[in-house]
This record gives C-alpha cells, structure tokens and sequence, in this order.
C-alpha cells in the first residue's frame, strides 16, 4: 500500500518487476518471460530493468557493476524488502513527509530548494499522501509540510508509515 502513496509511477514498475524476477525460477529468467508477465512490451521491460540494475548497484554495492546480463546477476543477494525500503527512502514524498515531521522549523520553500524540485510538482506528486492522511483524518500544509490533526491520529500514521 505505501508503494502508491510514495513511490513515482517508474518506481513502481521496477519494484513490481523485482518480485517478478524472484519469483521465477532461474531457468525461466529472462527478459522474455519478465515482458510476459508483466504484460509489457520487451522494450519497455528491457528499459525498467536497465533502471532497476542502476538501483540494484546501490542497494548492493557488492554486486560487479560489469555484469549485466539477467542471467548472469545474483538476485539472492537483493532482498525485496530492502528494495522497497530503497524505493520508499529515496522517494521525494517520503522525504518531504520526513522532513515535515521531523525538521523543528519545516518549510515547503525550503525543502523544494534543498531537493531542486518545484512546488507545482511537488504538489502534485504528494496528491496521493494528501488521500491517505485523509484516511487518518490528517492534513499537511502547503507552507510549512507539518501534518495537521489530532495528535494520536499523527503517531498512528506515523507508527504505520515508519
């Protein structure tokens, strides 16, 4: 669920491709197949999976960024967990949230200075946090991005999100 409220729609493919990925069999393992299952065209599934391996070398700085064949990567080594926490972290959503819920004197202004992004794209990419604060009966601001509400209902989200 969290995947829809922080992650980009890219960010999402290349998840959705890595459990594709460990749930096959490694005899099965190719671009091929991951097209198939994903109901993508092979471009497509060639072009997420050059962006997941771009993530997979900072998830696993172990891995020999020279191998880059599907069949030749040892996915063992990515737990899908550790991806998502990956994906999630680095995502501008979450990061805004953290900031405003952290920081002791947030600021939208600031925050979409320090992370090169506009406010207009901000906003809009928050639209899907904005409907799952609504479930907790949340706000944030749009000048400060702290969440606005009742108390227990910020450390339930909190304890939910964290």
């Amino acid at each position: 669920m969290l995947e829809q409220v922080f992650l980009v729609k890219q960010d999402v493919e290349k998840y959705r491709m890595l459990t594709v990925i460990k749930s096959l069999p490694p005899q099965e393992l190719n671009l091929s197949n991951i097209s198939n299952r994903m109901q993508f065209t092979y471009q497509k599934t060639y072009n997420i999976f050059q962006a997941l391996l771009e993530d997979i070398m900072d998830v696993a700085p172990d891995m020999d960024p020279k191998v880059t064949k599907i069949e030749s990567i040892d996915f063992s080594k990515i737990a899908i967990d550790t991806y998502r926490l990956y994906l999630v972290q680095n995502s501008i959503v979450f990061q805004a949230f953290n900031y405003g819920l952290t920081n002791a004197n947030p600021s939208f202004d600031a925050f979409s200075n320090e992370h090169f992004t506009s406010k207009s794209t901000l906003n809009r990419r928050m639209s899907a946090f904005r409907s799952f604060l609504k479930n907790f009966g949340l706000k944030i601001s749009n000048s400060t991005l702290e969440i606005k509400g009742d108390e227990k209902s910020i450390r339930w989200m909190a304890y939910f999100v964290y």
